[in-house]
């Protein structure tokens, strides 16, 4: 396992390397943030490039092959040159006949022809060997795929149930009927709901049977006491872990993120930093990044990526790109430079960013003091009223709801909730008072 410091003191004679390094600790130490936001096909294809790069360059591959093709070659005329050294001198003492000594020649030059492709099919086999057996081990590993599928499956299922029967529903007659949704998707009517839904970890019963729901573009506060289950709950509504028993419907349209309370950052720039979920960054609005960080006071980050700001707004314009920027280059020391509130800013900043319909967030709140709390708690009371921060607001009507899930510091917080839910005795209560 490698950490931080290691990476910038490691000095094994190149960038490629280091490139590698940083591309394995992120993967590693980092694999909540990269499962949450989806981008493991991301981290694996980076991988592969980097690797590959750093193969050819200090294996010297050209080199090594033509070696490897002259070796069994020059071989075969070795030994049939020692064999007349050492069997001439019979021939001319007549110990051994002319016919028999050329016949040996002979069939030691077709042995060495023979040995030249044979060589070639073990080097072949041995290149293969130690990878096949690595990526044996791995693929009989247990993965999460299975669950996935069935999750997946039955989020299709219950969300084609859904529309229909909304879709069959007949159009209100009464104006005291409900208002269709703003942007005219019934399919926006669909509630976030847990179904019976039992959970047990390591022995001990966390919830029992539970079912609630919220309706879509609302911001939800989980409450209950210390060691309920907040944050258990929080990983079952983010496909984190998955309850034993029962089902969590969110409709299979919507995307879901989980962001953790740690504040997690790659081995990478602030930029890449704040863009790591948007799954093209060459079309990220880059106005829109500042406008999130300037609603969150992030002046120091802010500043950090003033030039990525002016290269997209260039680009935009059709301007050479001035700067390459790779996805794992040298984070340098600006990590270091950021005060703890501003990371943990950034950690929520990029959540906003990738903009989900649903977003799970583990005690964002906890970090910071009162009147930071309010800015940030404005911000997503924003995030789920604008449905999305930093959009036009012509097209606000047109977008999905935005849903908010959060677990509060105290009371006040919960207040200013659309909906709370309240975890007691291993179930979920909503709007519960003591």
């Amino acid at each position: 396992m490698l950490c931080a410091g290691a990476l910038k003191r490691v000095d094994l004679g190149g960038r490629g390397i280091i490139m590698v390094l940083k591309i394995v600790w992120d993967a590693c130490n980092r694999y909540r943030l990269v499962a949450d936001y989806f981008q493991r096909p991301q981290m694996n294809e980076a991988f592969s490039v980097a690797s590959s790069s750093l193969r050819v360059k200090f294996l010297r591959k050209h080199s090594a092959d033509m070696h490897d093709d002259m070796f069994p070659k020059w071989l075969g005329p070795f030994f049939i040159a020692l064999y007349i050294v050492i069997d001439s001198k019979q021939v001319l003492d007549q110990k051994l006949t002319l016919g028999t000594f050329l016949a040996t020649i002979s069939i030691l030059s077709s042995i060495s022809d023979q040995f030249s492709r044979a060589y070639s099919t073990i080097l072949d086999l041995q290149e293969f060997c130690a990878p096949m057996k690595k990526l044996t081990v791995y693929f009989n590993k247990e993965t999460d795929l299975l669950m996935w599928k069935k999750v997946n499956r039955q989020r299709r299922e219950n969300t084609k149930k859904e529309r229909d029967a909304l879709l069959a529903e007949p159009k209100p007659e009464s104006p005291a009927s409900p208002d269709p949704p703003a942007g005219g998707y019934k399919t926006d009517l669909i509630p976030i709901r847990m179904d019976n839904i039992s959970y047990t970890h390591h022995g001990k019963v966390i919830f029992t049977n539970v079912s609630v729901q919220a309706q879509q573009g609302q911001l939800v506060a989980v409450t209950g006491p210390h060691g309920s289950g907040k944050a258990t709950l929080l990983r079952l509504l983010g496909h984190v872990v998955f309850p034993q028993d029962g089902s969590i419907f969110i409709p299979s349209h919507l995307r879901v993120l989980h962001v953790t309370q740690e504040a997690l950052m790659l081995n990478s720039s602030p930029w890449t930093n704040l863009l790591f979920g948007c799954p093209d960054r060459s079309l990220v609005d880059a106005q829109r990044v500042r406008t999130i960080c300037e609603m969150m006071e992030m002046k120091q980050t802010i500043s950090l990526i003033e030039e990525d700001l002016l290269r997209h707004a260039n680009k935009e314009t059709g301007s050479d790109s001035p700067k390459n920027t790779n996805a794992f280059e040298e984070a340098g020391a600006w990590l270091d430079g950021l005060t703890y509130t501003e990371k943990v800013k950034l950690h929520l900043a990029r959540a906003l960013i990738m903009n989900p319909e649903v977003i799970v967030l583990q005690r964002p709140l906890h970090h910071y003091d009162s009147k930071t709390s309010q800015l940030v708690m404005n911000v997503l009371k924003a995030h789920v009223r604008e449905r999305g921060l930093g959009l036009p607001e012509e097209g606000r009507p047109h977008r999905r709801p935005r849903t908010c899930f959060f677990t509060i510091e105290d009371a006040s917080q919960a207040e200013q909730a659309d909906v709370s839910w309240h975890i007691h005795e291993n179930n979920v209560l909503p709007n519960f008072t003591e």
